[in-house]
């Protein structure tokens, strides 16, 4: 008899693990889980063929053949230092060892794969060899929900296989304290200014093109480019205006801190920095929506400057 009660999200565990040195090595199982909001990974497999005239109205089934198969969807999660920290490599798409827990762009883009794990209640799967394609880091700041007020990232994936195996029953959540950014936590300098913050977003698009070549899986995935753009939300008004729209109409430098602003004494001090040497106003929004606050709304982008990276991102957790 089938199972009537089906799978409950509920009851979902993801866990992850660097993958091996190349697309065809075995699947590595999970050595590290964490707390996740949303997943939608799937494999898709493409139906080809049947195309011909037949004198039918319908397709025939006789020439049908599975095609290209790839690994695609995603997950939210709420983040914090702890979180962000493994997935800072492969969101950058740079191999080299960190440097005093500083990640940074670089003029290539190299593979940081990450084989993922999940339970999904009574079925279990695992991910081959994943390469992160976007990621998002957004903060919102909304009285009406204070779930709103955590920090969460969305990454999207790009994986090659998808395989049934048994997750792993001993690998545990962490057992202590690690503590989510809330966006209270965060300072935005825009070309020298500083204002309130009411919202912003972080999006690192890697551009990645999966190669097939003459294989029905991914044989590696190549980026066609990067792109890292920032959103972000400032009260509106004569000051705010002068200091965004006036006075930075050329180049500007970004920089967004994180750091603890109420956290209990006894868990691990934190210091997180994103930097943007260069960035270019690319949008802007000022419009009255409704009765309630109007915001300046603003959209830049990230570019080299000199030999600095596009963007750099100092990730320092301090034990207590």
């Amino acid at each position: 008899m089938s199972n009537f009660c089906g799978s409950f999200g509920i009851n979902t565990k993801f866990g992850f693990a660097p993958s091996g040195t190349g697309v065809d090595e075995d699947f590595v199982e999970a050595t590290s889980r964490e707390e996740i909001l949303v997943e939608n990974l799937n494999y898709s497999d493409s139906v080809v063929g049947g195309r011909g005239i037949t004198g039918w109205m319908d397709s025939s089934s006789l020439k049908l053949r599975n095609g290209q198969r790839l690994v695609s969807g995603g997950l939210i999660m709420e983040i914090g230092p702890n979180q962000i920290a493994p997935w800072l490599a492969a969101i950058v798409g740079n191999t080299d060892a960190a440097i005093a827990d500083v990640r940074t762009t670089k003029e290539k883009w190299d593979a940081v794969p990450f084989d993922l794990s999940l339970e999904r209640d009574n079925v279990d799967h695992g991910y081959r060899y994943c390469v992160i394609n976007r990621a998002v880091i957004r903060g919102r700041s909304n009285p009406d929900d204070q779930q709103g007020q955590i920090v969460q990232m969305a990454l999207s994936f790009l994986g090659v296989v998808e395989e049934g195996i048994t997750f792993p029953s001993a690998l545990a959540l962490a057992a202590t304290a690690q503590y989510p950014w809330l966006l209270g936590d965060a300072a935005l300098t825009y070309g020298g200014e500083t204002s309130p913050l009411i919202s912003f977003d972080i999006t690192v698009e890697n551009t990645l093109k999966p190669l097939f070549r003459n294989r029905l899986t991914p044989g590696c995935f190549r980026s066609l480019g990067r792109k890292i753009t920032m959103d972000f939300a400032v009260p509106y008004g004569a000051d705010s205006y002068d200091e965004y729209m006036t006075d930075n109409t050329a180049d500007a430098a970004a920089v967004l801190t994180f750091a603890p602003t109420n956290l209990p004494t006894a868990v691990s001090d934190y210091s997180t920095i994103f930097t943007f040497p260069q960035t270019r106003r690319i949008a802007h929004n000022y419009s009255t929506a409704s009765k309630d606050e109007i915001p300046l709304q603003m959209k830049v982008q990230a570019y080299v400057k000199g030999t600095s990276p596009a963007m750099t991102i100092k990730n320092v957790i301090t034990a207590a």
